[in-house]
């Protein structure tokens, strides 16, 4: 073989010897492109995934807190229902005990519970100022009772009635979950 076929061959081994390189070192390229671009949309679906458990996690321990919240309606529902039926005495303990008791308990319970999404957040916010609401509005209830002036008795009323519809907004954004309105936080 003459020389310059010897130099030749070795020049288009060599050049596909690079070539085969670069096409490797592009397909490798490519390929860690690909890799990368597929694990942003990995890393994306697990924080969609992890936001997701977080706001299931936070729902569960808000439901604590309205199971406390429930436990208090059912009283004030007794409450009511005496002084419908014109037993103040009876309505009036309830209210002085277990009904005062049941807004500690469940505005402990508001204070406690721990959330971590912002979804969750918003609506401890909102259940932390009913609870605060109640308990504060249940010694005027029992005094307007006591009084016995039938205008105390109807703003207690009236008031009441106004708690119990926040509550049931409350408790549904949270039964709802992230796409339900966020309640107010504050008095109506």
């Amino acid at each position: 073989m003459p020389p310059f076929a010897y130099s030749r061959w070795t020049r288009s081994r060599r050049a596909n010897l690079i070539a085969g390189s670069l096409s490797a070192s592009l397909v490798l390229a490519t390929l860690a492109i690909g890799v990368g671009a597929s694990g942003c949309k990995d890393a994306k679906r697990d924080d969609a995934r992890n936001e997701s458990e977080t706001v299931l996690r936070d729902q569960a321990a808000l439901e604590q807190v309205i199971n406390r919240d429930l436990e208090l309606d059912k009283v004030m529902q007794e409450a009511d229902e005496a002084v419908a039926h014109n037993e103040l005495t009876k309505a009036i303990a309830l209210l002085d005990t277990q009904a005062v008791h049941g807004a500690d308990a469940t505005l402990a319970a508001a204070n406690a519970s721990v959330v971590t999404s912002t979804w969750g957040q918003g609506r401890r916010i909102a259940l932390i100022a009913l609870a605060t609401d109640r308990k504060n509005d249940i010694p005027k209830y029992a005094a307007a009772l006591k009084a016995g002036d039938l205008g105390a008795k109807l703003n207690a009323i009236q008031a009441q009635l106004a708690l119990q519809r926040r509550a049931m907004e409350v408790q549904a954004s949270i039964a709802g979950g992230p796409d339900a309105a966020v309640p107010a936080a504050s008095a109506p």
